[in-house]
């Protein structure tokens, strides 16, 4: 799945977690995770994607260290 574009797991209520082996997606170029309500944190490895475009995080509330991380991390700030 290395050459996936699209990663659209919208309104996932009981997506927890993310595996750190998303960071190996170097195709990727949207990741949409909008209204994933029990998501509380994401892999580093995710901020070290170049190809990633666009990155939708919206409703998901657990999230609580997002910006400290996309700070020291995120290419596409």
């Amino acid at each position: 799945m290395s050459n996936l574009e699209k990663l659209v797991l919208k309104d996932c209520s009981v997506l927890s977690e993310i595996s750190p082996s998303i960071g190996n997606l170097s195709e990727i170029l949207l990741i949409d995770l909008e209204d994933c309500v029990s998501l509380r944190s994401l892999p580093r490895s995710i901020y070290k994607l170049k190809s990633l475009k666009t990155f939708i995080l919206s409703g998901c509330i657990m999230i609580e260290k997002l910006e400290e991380d996309l700070e020291q991390e995120c290419p596409f700030q």
